[in-house]
């Protein structure tokens, strides 16, 4: 579920204040690509994030540089993005689509996922997937682009 920045707000001031106890950062090392309705894959897994304390809180903030196209067979492409906690639970999604005048065509975004969430235990690993629905949806990585699909963990003091 995506939070607004007055809910974020609201939720950081009832833990306690919500000091930033550590921060972890990974880039896509390399753009990967999707094609034609796609089973579910991993774009970037975080590394393990190991909590100060197991009452503490996850901020997740994802964000996916990608290229939408209809890849010679659709006008009408569409994927899907979702982080999920090490558990398989569903943390964000969002659905990106597109209607091109021409199969053969693409276009560009960027989409931001976040979630605020207590992890189960005191050691966690967030996975962004992807799959496409039709077309193809390629999340960019650092060897071809400047803007490379980021992930960031921050753990929030209770």
């Amino acid at each position: 579920t995506l939070v607004t920045d007055t809910e974020l707000s609201t939720a950081i001031a009832g833990v306690g204040g919500g000091k930033v106890l550590q921060v972890k950062v990974k880039h896509l090392s390399s753009s990967i690509a999707q094609t034609n309705n796609s089973p579910e894959a991993t774009v970037l897994d975080s590394d393990t994030i190991a909590l100060s304390s197991s009452d503490n809180y996850l901020y997740v903030i994802c964000t996916v540089n990608y290229d939408l196209q209809g890849f010679a067979t659709t006008v009408d492409p569409s994927a899907q993005f979702f982080l999920y906690d090490d558990a398989g639970g569903n943390l964000a999604n969002q659905h990106v689509a597109a209607n091109l005048s021409d199969v053969n065509d693409g276009i560009e975004g960027v989409v931001t996922l976040q979630a605020f969430y207590s992890p189960s235990d005191a050691s966690e690993v967030v996975s962004l997937k992807y799959l496409s629905d039709n077309g193809q949806i390629r999340a960019r990585g650092n060897n071809n682009y400047n803007n490379a699909t980021t992930l960031t963990i921050m753990e929030i003091a209770a």
